[in-house]
């Protein structure tokens, strides 16, 4: 660690070039005094500002003379003459008088100050203006007051100011002589940059040999140098607690040799008996997650197992449900058959009139008709049981509906293969907010027939489109959320009734205006006085 004095003040100046602001002309005469009085006929004093003339000029009123800066703002102001209050007047430089007054000695207004200049009244100025040089043979006053050229306000001797903008201004410019890499003003220097100057030399407040350190050490002497910091034993953790200058540390160490030794032994003995107690403590805690370990690991694969049950009795199911399509399929394909070969017999014998083939074949159609609606109407429920989507309803009697404002039901289907039970309830003219502007649709939960396997209550997200009857396209989509935010009363599990009380869904689903048809964009909800709906999902959430 570097040693010397710590200097408060150790700039490193920066060149300045001094230059000096000459004092303004005053106004009136001159304020200086002659060494010997004037002539008696000599005109000398400003009979306004009272001292010597400057620059006389001559009114021609009266003939007296008065300083220029005198008379110039009573002419100018059209006031009257100050002695014979003539109002008007004319002024005229008196030049003659000018040079008399010029020749004659007078001495330095700052004489009081010490200025010792005797001189002719006509240099008088020359000796305020012009800076002193005694190699040039210039004496000008060294008594002037001046202005700082830092402009700290202050004003000062003109043989004093240099030695204050040098050595004294706090505006001067200053860089920090510790780090060398800050420069600005003395004043910011010493009050702002020097409290966190990371190389401003401090003494150790530990009053040390060591000083003048610089700050960004100083921690470091204190944590591992200075002799009287007070420190603690390093056997402070097994009991000591001495605590000495770091100098002292040595000698206690080495007098108190037996007591650290048994401190420590002491401290030994603590340790063990904790970690033996601790050790006991994992075992334990390690035991118990075993064991909750097995328990569940146990659960799950009980879980596993009853799910692989479940999965075969739905592949069972599923497969039963494929058998039976497949066999109103053949059925249907069957007859479809014997409908083709009725036709073909037919045409054969349509030349020979034969009304009686023809009402068969009519019957035949209409049968055909029939079992086709059938079979439609048993896929429909066969994939409304297994929740196979999307499933598309049509509600008929859309004006009858409206008028009386029915709701109309739908077929119910299912969720999923082994779901929940739901059913699509509308009210064409609305209800709640969208009632007579809107069409308002709910999903309504049934008793289904699984709902001893279901989770309860119920949280899904039911997709509905309403859909446009010219195109598969452009339809109104809407979907219902169960949530836990919903009232129990729609999410509760049926038990009682065959329905759930009420259904939940939206009361603004589409608006009428809306129904009609759409050139622009190819679409029309409303046809046949009919609506369709279509379920395009139900997500469990």
């Amino acid at each position: 660690m570097a040693k010397g004095k710590c200097s408060t003040d150790s700039p490193i100046e920066t060149p300045v070039s001094l230059s000096f602001k000459a004092p303004p002309k005053e106004e009136g005469g001159y304020p200086c005094e002659f060494v010997t009085s004037p002539p008696d006929l000599l005109p000398s004093e400003c009979s306004v500002c009272l001292q010597i003339f400057r620059e006389p000029h001559l009114i021609s009123c009266c003939g007296h003379n008065y300083c220029r800066t005198c008379i110039g703002p009573v002419q100018k102001q059209n006031r009257p003459c100050p002695l014979c209050n003539e109002p008007n007047f004319t002024v005229l430089h008196n030049k003659g008088l000018q040079r008399s007054l010029n020749e004659l000695t007078v001495r330095c207004v700052h004489r009081s100050a010490g200025c010792e200049w005797t001189g002719e009244l006509g240099h008088f100025e020359t000796h305020l203006n012009e800076t002193p040089d005694p190699e040039n043979q210039l004496t000008g006053c060294e008594y002037v007051t001046l202005e700082c050229i830092h402009r700290c306000g202050g004003l000062f001797p003109r043989h004093s100011v240099d030695n204050h903008q040098t050595n004294f201004c706090p505006q001067r410019p200053f860089s920090c002589a510790y780090c060398q890499e800050y420069s600005s003003i003395h004043a910011d220097v010493v009050y702002r940059h020097w409290p966190v100057c990371k190389k401003y030399p401090l003494s150790c407040p530990n009053h040390c040999t060591v000083y003048a350190i610089e700050r960004q050490h100083l921690d470091h002497h204190l944590n591992t140098e200075c002799p009287l910091k007070v420190i603690e034993c390093e056997f402070h953790y097994a009991g000591c607690e001495v605590a000495l200058p770091r100098k002292d540390m040595p000698a206690h160490a080495a007098d108190n040799l037996v007591r650290h030794v048994s401190l420590l032994a002491s401290s030994n003995q603590k340790l063990t008996e904790d970690l033996i107690e601790k050790d006991e403590v994992v075992s334990r805690m390690s035991e118990e997650m075993r064991t909750r370990f097995e328990e569940v690991r146990a659960d799950h694969r009980r879980e596993v197992d009853e799910l692989r049950a479940e999965n075969a009795t739905l592949k069972d199911d599923l497969k039963q449900m494929k058998e039976v399509v497949a066999g109103m399929k053949h059925s249907l394909n069957r007859r479809i058959s014997q409908v083709v070969d009725i036709e073909v017999k037919q045409k054969e014998e349509s030349k020979r009139g034969d009304e009686t083939l023809e009402q068969q074949i009519s019957d035949l159609r209409r049968q055909l008709e029939e079992n086709r609606v059938v079979l439609a109407t048993q896929c429909h429920s066969v994939q409304a049981f297994i929740g196979l989507f999307p499933t598309e309803f049509s509600m008929p009697d859309f004006e009858d509906h409206q008028t009386h404002n029915l709701p109309w039901q739908s077929p119910s289907f299912y969720s999923h293969l082994q779901g929940y039970k739901v059913r699509l309830v509308v009210y064409v003219d609305g209800l709640g907010a969208g009632k007579g502007t809107h069409v308002s649709v709910y999903a309504c939960l049934l008793r289904g027939e699984f709902d001893d396997r279901l989770q309860w209550p119920f949280r899904a997200e039911v997709t509905i489109q309403l859909l446009n009857q010219l195109a598969d396209r452009n339809h109104a989509t809407g979907t219902i959320h169960f949530t836990e935010r919903t009232p129990d009363v729609y999410t509760s599990r049926v038990s009682c009734d065959e329905r759930a009380e009420n259904g939940w869904g939206q009361q603004k689903f589409i608006a009428h205006a809306d129904l009609g048809y759409n050139s622009i964009k190819n679409r029309q909800y409303l046809k046949d006085d009919r609506l369709r709906f279509r379920i395009t999902s139900v997500k469990l959430i």
